[in-house]
């Protein structure tokens, strides 16, 4: 049969294609098995780099390979991030696997020939190894320049490979063959065109990618058939292995920081236990069996002044006190044969400047991991200063019993169990008891049952409840003793341990309450005596027919009752002011005996400073001026600007006590709590006491007042002062005139005295209340003005009382001195004063006159040295002189 040229042409021209389309089938097959089995190097290659990068990053720290643990879980994430990759570990230069994503692989070794092969090339390479699971493309790459570090390997099966490839070759042939039926001639003329083009983009991009230039690089191949599919398929492989390398860079990073973190803290650690070692309290050494100093910490030079260097290698027994180091070396020797662990031991070691310091030791014996005694280990704690401390405290004791034995009201201090554990001498003098027999004892004790059980439920409610108590107490009296009566003051105080104490002022009250007693019953005799008078004073007022000397008398008594009250108000007023310090005292003295307690236990120089500060604040005589206000409130604001916190109460001191404020060593004590309290206490009870001792000079100013305005003389003469006689007065009527007026005084001293009765009193008496009675009249708000003078000339003495009350009628003023004659409202004046002056005035032969002045009116008194007539006693003088 013969064939058509055009036949042989298309059958050659299959034929053709048919062995074309085989020999590039095959050819092309182990083209894209080569450049598929590359690019998954490619891909494994960037794994692999990203693990060895991370490897060596971990190596820069000097971490040896050896010592780098948890490095199987990057491993782990490799393989879980590329589905294609069947292991990834590393491995040493002997082929032990020494992280893999599989643990159970760990430990293991490789040793086939051609792992070791790979291995010993010390490059970069990838070879086909059969192992446990099959055959595998392995690519290596070493850590650093050589196989010498070990190196990082990932694994990809063969399988997969072969069974990828055998798959697009499968789906070539396919298509060929379709190709070559329905377009034989057009699959020979396009063969290039749509086959080898699409080849090429693919092979140059797999080269790109595998040449590690651009993972970004995709091949440009728009066809659907299976080239564009596994240009696709190759993008997307491409795309996930971007995605990968960038997930990887982040995680490199994340643990990179991870271990810079751990190892930054591992640093930390390091340098806090070498600064503990360096800078603790404690001196810690170590010595071999022979004693001698192998090891020091840097705090010896602290402790006894030598440098490390200068104590490693000598023998420790040189740094004993050269009085007893004979028999302390002997001690340490049999110590150490025996293995004895020291516990606290005290021991005198020389200091390099020749000074004794105190060390407390503790060691231990130290042995090798076979048992071998290779010396002794301790440490050593000096504690010098800490005995130091306690000889200043036994001090700070004696100082605490000098301060409360020189307190004259007992002093003491009860447990919780209400045992007497401290008491001053005051204390054991009430007691009639010498110290031993007080202390450690109780007031059942020394008291009756009574007396004692409500004591001590007094007590037991100051340790239950914490709240001080003041209470009257009575301790009945014996045979050779009298009951008193006694002001207790009870105070709780809580030391750092939390024992708790009562602290306790007792003050004898015995003859105040007699005194008050008395008080009391005088005040009611003079009210009775007043009552008395007064009803004396109403009957005479009801009898007209009544002689002129009954009138003076009542209007005697009447000026008397007015003077019993200012008197009764004068005298109250000190006496409250007494009472009241009283009471502030005893909460004072608690104060100061409490931070007397907690003092004792400061330091020598903070009671030496107590000590002197507190003589020099009490013997600080701080005079009264009308500046006092104003230089405390300028201390305070200073102390406010300079931070100090209770600055009223440090001002309050400072000034009281006299100190600088400008020394800062004194604000620096002043600072300190217990300090501030016991100086705050002291100047509190040293103004206590200047107040009552004001107060009893002013008593003492008005019962000599009294004494004297009462005394009647009954007709006899005395040399009078009348600078005297009128302080005397004005002390009498101070708080009538004080509300009233405000007074000035020009005395001429020294006066002559003048031959007179007391009565003379009267007349400066009567003249004053009517100069008070004047100023009230004018309804003024503020104070008015009186004025007293005195003087002298050669034959008389002469006393001026003005005040600045309203001028007197001239017509009024001719009989002012008259009886009955007044302008007060009937019921508030009799008229009977001025008349009874000029009579007592008239009886020494002088004079009394009234006077209008610009802005008052005056009275003026004369009184002749020398009285002619001292036989001669009117009336109405004898009368207001009884």
């Amino acid at each position: 049969m013969k064939l058509s040229l055009k036949t042989k042409i298309v059958a050659l021209s299959v034929a053709i294609l048919l062995l074309g389309l085989g020999l590039n089938t095959l050819i092309t097959s182990r083209m894209i098995s080569e450049q598929y089995l590359q690019a998954l190097r490619g891909e494994s290659r960037v794994s692999v780099r990203h693990l060895r990068l991370q490897m060596e990053r971990i190596l820069q720290f000097g971490i040896a390979l050896k010592d780098i643990s948890g490095f199987g879980k990057q491993c782990r994430e490799a393989v879980r991030d590329n589905p294609n990759m069947s292991f990834a570990m590393v491995v040493d230069a002997q082929g032990k696997v020494l992280f893999h994503n599989d643990t159970w692989m760990e430990g293991r070794y490789f040793e086939t020939p051609e792992f070791v092969q790979a291995l010993s090339q010390g490059e970069s390479s990838v070879v086909r190894v059969q192992t446990p699971a099959g055959d595998h493309h392995v690519v290596f790459s070493p850590l650093g320049n050589d196989m010498a570090n070990g190196a990082v390997a990932v694994g990809f099966p063969a399988a997969m490979i072969d069974r990828k490839v055998r798959s697009m070759v499968a789906w070539q042939l396919l298509v060929g063959f379709v190709v070559t039926i329905l377009a034989a001639g057009a699959l020979v003329v396009g063969l290039s065109f749509l086959v080898s083009r699409p080849l090429n983009r693919l092979l140059t991009t797999i080269r790109e990618i595998a040449g590690g230039r651009d993972l970004g690089k995709r091949v440009e191949v728009s066809s659907g058939d299976e080239l564009g599919r596994l240009a696709e398929d190759f993008n997307r492989m491409t795309q996930h292995l971007q995605q990968a390398h960038s997930d990887l860079e982040l995680r490199v990073q994340q643990r990179t920081a991870e271990l810079v973190q751990t190892n930054k803290e591992l640093e930390e650690s390091k340098t806090r236990f070498s600064d503990v070692v360096q800078h603790g309290g404690e001196w810690i050494w170590e010595t071999d069996p022979d004693r001698i100093v192998t090891y020091t910490s840097p705090i010896c030079e602290d402790v006894l002044g030598y440098k490390p260097e200068e104590l490693i290698g000598r023998k420790l027994d040189t740094l004993f006190d050269p009085r007893t180091r004979e028999e302390r070396c002997k001690q340490v020797e049999g110590g150490m044969r025996q293995r004895v662990v020291l516990r606290r031991q005290l021991n005198v070691l020389v200091h390099k400047d020749g000074r004794l310091r105190s060390l407390e030791i503790s060691a231990g014996p130290m042995f090798d991991r076979d048992g071998v005694y290779l010396g002794y280990r301790g440490t050593a704690a000096d504690i010098t200063q800490a005995l130091q401390a306690q000889e200043a405290l036994k001090e700070s004791r004696e100082f605490l019993n000098r301060i409360i034995n020189a307190i004259p009201d007992p002093v003491f201090v009860e447990d919780d169990q209400h045992k007497f554990i401290l008491v001053n001498d005051a204390m054991c003098a009430m007691t009639k008891r010498p110290r031993q027999e007080v202390l450690n004892k109780t007031v059942r004790d020394f008291m009756s049952e009574e007396d004692s059980n409500l004591i001590w439920r007094q007590d037991e409610e100051v340790l239950q409840n914490g709240a001080d108590t003041c209470n009257e107490e009575t301790i009945a009296g014996s045979e050779d003793r009298k009951g008193i009566t006694v002001l207790s003051k009870k105070s709780l105080y809580v030391d750092p341990q939390g024992k708790k104490y009562i602290v306790g002022v007792l003050r004898d009250i015995t003859e105040l309450q007699s005194a008050q007693i008395a008080l009391a019953q005088a005040n009611e005799h003079l009210e009775q005596r007043v009552a008395e008078r007064t009803a004396e004073l109403k009957s005479a007022l009801s009898q007209v027919s009544q002689a002129q000397s009954e009138l003076v008398q009542a209007e005697k008594m009447g000026m008397l009752g007015q003077l019993v009250a200012g008197v009764a108000h004068e005298i109250n007023t000190p006496t409250g002011a007494i009472m009241n310090v009283m009471q502030d005292s005893l909460n004072r003295l608690s104060v100061l005996a409490v931070s007397a307690m907690k003092l004792a236990s400061s330091p020598q120089s903070v009671t030496q400073w107590l000590s002197q500060t507190s003589v020099a604040a009490i013997d600080n005589a701080q005079p009264p001026s009308d500046d006092d206000a104003k230089i405390h409130r300028e201390l305070e604001r200073n102390l406010r600007k300079r931070g100090v916190e209770d600055y009223q109460k440090v001002a309050e001191v400072v000034y009281t006590a006299g100190l600088n404020a400008d020394d800062p060593d004194v604000l620096e004590r002043l600072r300190e709590g217990d300090v501030l309290d016991f100086l705050s206490s002291l100047m509190s009870l040293k103004t206590a006491h200047q107040i009552c001792a004001a107060s009893v000079q002013k008593i003492a100013r008005i019962v000599k007042a009294l004494r004297y305005y009462s005394r009647t003389g009954q007709g006899e003469l005395f040399d009078i002062d009348i600078n005297e006689s009128i302080d005397n007065t004005l002390v009498i009527l101070q708080n009538r005139i004080k509300h009233v007026a405000r007074l000035e005084k020009q005395y001429q001293q020294p006066l002559p005295t003048l031959r007179c009765e007391p009565n003379i009193s009267q007349v400066w008496t009567n003249v004053l209340c009517n100069a008070c009675d004047a100023i009230e009249e004018t309804g003024r708000s503020e104070k008015g003005l009186l004025r007293i003078s005195t003087s002298a000339t050669s034959d008389s003495i002469v006393v001026n009382m003005f005040n600045d009350g309203p001028p007197i009628n001239p017509e009024f003023m001719r009989k002012m001195f008259d009886p009955f004659v007044t302008t007060k409202p009937i019921g508030k004046g009799t008229g009977l004063g001025l008349s009874i002056c000029h009579a007592i005035v008239s009886s020494y032969s002088g004079k009394i006159e009234a006077r209008n002045e610009t802005g008052g009116v005056s009275i003026t008194v004369t009184l002749p040295l020398h009285n002619p007539d001292e036989h001669k006693r009117c009336p109405a003088a004898a009368v207001s002189a009884n």
